[in-house]
């Protein structure tokens, strides 16, 4: 598995089966919010990432673990 956080946003919301529109409706952003994330366009807020992790039933260390992105 990719250490990108992009990457782990997207495996994250396809293992909960969840659309972008899904996930971004739970998070109150667009479906093209999640798609920028998900193409490492944009970094979620800290605050979103929560939620992502709430949301798709991971934990947060998922997502902050061997992350190298400078």
């Amino acid at each position: 598995m990719s250490n990108l956080l992009s990457d782990k946003i997207k495996n994250a919301r396809k293992q909960a089966n969840l659309s972008q529109k899904d996930l971004g409706s739970a998070l109150l952003v667009s479906e093209k919010a999640i798609s920028s994330y998900e193409s490492g366009r944009t970094k979620p807020s800290i605050e979103a990432l929560i939620k992502i992790a709430q949301k798709t039933n991971k934990p947060m260390s998922f997502f902050t673990d061997a992350i190298n992105e400078d």
